[in-house]
Parts: structure tokens; sequence; C-alpha cells
């Protein structure tokens, strides 16, 4: 190397050397033993040069901002750049490279990581079996939730809340397979979506169910047969039903064999209107008789003028047949009571037999009276005849002192009279009659009968 282009001087006991130009090239320190060189110098090596731990500091070095020194197949330091942002350092196996995370995760220039969407698969969690991973309520953590327990599921606790694992319970349990049973009775009407007039039936093909239009009026589902599916219809035949569900038995629908009814009791409409009752009329001769209108008949045997016998038989009684009861042609006989009071009237004492219909007239037969004395005689008075009322007499006469004047009980005998004919006066009555009025003289109390034989015959035109 030429000389010319360096020059040395002793500088405060250092030496000092200098290059063409006067421009310090390094100084020798001999207090310090050490070389210095000014900013901004070169320093090459022909060889192998060691350096001193701690003898070279950062400041001594010149890389550009951003570089990093980095080996090369060499040996030798180069400045690589590292200042890309969010690249990251990475050996290769043989150098190092700068570069930006990629892929499955990233990172942003403060060095804050994020897993890519999607990116996290099943392999890459460890999670205990029969545990699920899921949120916690401190936001943003996750935990492993136990839901091994047969037929557990996961279930929301609410906006916020961290999930919980439990079976499924109530109206529906599901098993490990998650399988679910809907529980006995669990399946409320709310539940269930059906057309209004449908109703749900179970169909032939087993388990399935249908809706059945069951909307037209009075329509109910019927059974078709085991297994069969349920049909809908209206009641027809001997009953019929209206959509309120009141049921009609129809017209000459019920039959002896559908009535069910103790030995010797009979079907009646009760008081209650449109109930039926069973009626015991077992007694012998009993019979079902009407109470009036709206009341519910009775049973009861035949009793006073007639009875009846468990076959039927009919007996009128003894005595039991009154004139009234005899038609018009047939002799009557009638007794009448007469009283003081009527003992006391004028001309008609008392009317023995009513005026007949229009058309026909009476036909006297004979008469009996019987007097009952008690105390005292009846005073004045005239005779006494049976005829027409308010006319002439048809009988011959009593007098007044066999009659009511009598001091004692009596019986007289009225028979028409025999001399001549008498004339017939149609739709008259007969009467006792007096030609005066009978007194009575304080104490008199005697009664009478009269019983009259006749008969009631037409006029013939």
């Amino acid at each position: 190397m030429s000389v010319t282009n360096v020059s040395s001087a002793w500088v405060s006991g250092n030496l000092v050397f200098y290059d063409k130009d006067g421009a310090v090239i390094c100084t020798y320190d001999g207090t310090n033993r050490k070389v210095s060189f000014p900013s901004g110098s070169t320093l090459e090596s022909l060889g192998t040069l060691t350096v001193a731990d701690t003898t070279l500091s950062p400041n001594d070095l010149a890389v550009a901002e951003g570089s990093i020194l980095v080996g090369d197949s060499a040996g030798k330091a180069v400045a690589l750049s590292a200042k890309t942002t969010t690249a990251v350092l990475i050996g290769n196996g043989t150098t190092i490279t700068s570069a930006a995370l990629s892929g499955d995760v990233k990172m942003d220039n403060a060095g804050a990581t994020t897993i890519q969407a999607k990116a996290v698969e099943n392999t890459m969690i460890a999670a205990a079996a029969g545990t699920v991973l899921i949120g916690t309520k401190t936001s943003g953590d996750v935990t492993a939730l136990d839901n091994s327990a047969e037929g557990a599921v996961v279930i929301g606790q609410g906006a916020g809340e961290t999930c919980a694992a439990a079976a499924l319970s109530g109206d529906v349990k599901m098993d490990k397979a998650g399988a679910t049973t809907i529980q006995a009775v669990s399946v409320e009407s709310t539940m269930i979506a059906l057309a209004a007039g449908t109703i749900a039936v179970g169909t032939k093909t087993s388990g399935d169910v249908t809706a059945l239009d069951a909307s037209a009026e009075g329509a109910i589902a019927i059974g078709q047969g085991a297994g069969e599916t349920m049909a809908a219809a209206a009641l027809s035949g001997d009953v019929k039903m209206d959509k309120t569900g009141a049921t009609t038995i129809q017209a000459v629908s019920v039959e002896s064999t559908m009535i069910a009814l103790a030995a010797g009791t009979i079907a009646v409409g009760t008081k209650t209107s449109g109930d039926v009752t069973a009626l015991d009329i077992s007694a012998e001769g009993a019979m079902a008789l009407g109470q009036g209108a709206g009341e519910t008949a009775a049973a009861y045997a035949m009793s006073g003028d007639v009875t009846m016998t468990k076959g039927g038989v009919t007996a009128i009684g003894a005595k039991k047949v009154t004139s009234s009861m005899v038609a018009d042609t047939v002799i009557h006989v009638d007794t009448v009571s007469i009283s003081k009071t009527e003992i006391l009237t004028a001309t008609t004492i008392k009317t023995l037999v009513a005026a007949p219909a229009t058309g026909y007239y009476l036909d006297f037969i004979s008469a009996t009276l019987t007097f009952k004395y008690d105390t005292a005689a009846y005073t004045a008075g005239g005779n006494l005849t049976v005829g027409w009322v308010g006319g002439a007499a048809l009988t011959g006469l009593v007098s007044n002192a066999n009659s009511f004047g009598a001091a004692a009980d009596n019986i007289y005998g009225f028979v028409p009279l025999s001399t001549a004919a008498y004339a017939i006066t149609k739709e008259t009555a007969l009467g006792l009659q007096t030609s005066v009025q009978f007194t009575d003289p304080g104490t008199a109390a005697g009664t009478a009968e009269c019983t009259i034989a006749y008969r009631i015959l037409p006029i013939e035109a």
C-alpha cells in the first residue's frame, strides 16, 4: 500500500492516522488500549477478525431502519428487511425470512392474532368424551359442558347466560338415540292444529293421524271395525241428532224389545215434561188412570160401583145402579130427600123429577112418601098429591093429617088416577104438591123422603 495516502501524528499521547485529505482514519489509545474509528468508517477484514466481547456496541454498526443483520451462506452478515407490516422472522432450516402470518391465523402489527373463520377443525380441539364447548357468561370465555347424561341436550338459559345440559322432561322425553316420546296425557287441545269441523283420528296405517272432516250438521265419528279408520256420518234410522247434540227418536222406531220394564210395570210420561218412568200396576185389577192435564198417571184398581178382576171381568156392585144411569125408556127409580124448609114451601113442596129434554115427556108410574116425625106435627097445610109442577095432579091424595100433619111416622103410596085418562104435559117436571102451605107450630122438625118410579119417553112424531 502506498504510504503517500496515509500520514500519522502523536496527539495527546495517542497515535492518530490521517488519510490524504487529513481526515482521521483511526486513533490508537495506548492508555486505554483501544482503537477507535470515526463514525461512518468501514472496517474490512481480509481474513478472520475476532472482536472481543462487549467491545463492539450497536451504535458501532450501520444498519438501515427496519433491517436486521443475518448471516448468509458465506458467513457474512447481511441486512434483512423486517419492516413489512405484520411480518415476523421465520426460520426455514437454512436461514430466516420475514413474512406475515396467513392461513388459519393472522396477526396485526400490534401482535394480536386472529383465528380465521372456519379454520378450527374438530381434530384441533381437546374435549373430554361427552362434553361440548360453550361460551360462558364471562364474554369470550369458553368452557367444556358435560352433556354425557343419557338423552341430555344443551339448553339456552337466556341472553348472556351460560348454556346448561339437561335431559328432556315434562311433555316429551328423549332417549340417547334421539328418539322422542310424547308422554301420556301431555297433548292439550291448544297444541293441535285442526281446521274447523275436523277431528284427529288414527288411520289404518298404524301410528298415522289424519284430520277427519266431521263438519256436516249432526255428524259424528263412527268406528269402522278393528284396525280401520273412523268415518264421519250423521245419525240415521231409529234416531237422528241435530248439531246441538239433541237426539230425536223417529216415529214408530221404538219396539217392545227396546224397552226395559219390570214385570207388572208400564212406561208413563211424568209431570216433568218429556221424562218417562215405570208405573207399577202389578196389583190385581190395577190399571193406569190419568190424573189431569200435565199430571203423571197413577195406578188404581176399580172400586166404587164397579170392580174388575185380574182377568178383566167387571162386576157392578149391589144397589149401585141409579136411575140416572138407566136408559130413558127403562123404568127409573129416584129417592128424593125433603127437608123441613121444603115442607114449609107453598104449593110445590119438592121437584121430584126434573123436566126432560125437548121432545120427551115423563111417564109417571108410582111414588112412596115416608114421613119421619120429630117433636111436633106441622100444622095447617093441605092434601098432598104427585103431579105436574105448577099443573094438575096425577095421583090420589094423602090428607094433611096422614102426611106432614101426623104426630107419628107414616108411609103412603101414590098411584096414577084410574077413573079416567089424564093429559100428559110434555117436557114438564114432576113434583110433590100441596093445596095449602104447611106451618110450623114452633117445634116441628120432621123430614121426609119420596121414592118415585117413572120413565122418560120420546114424543112420537
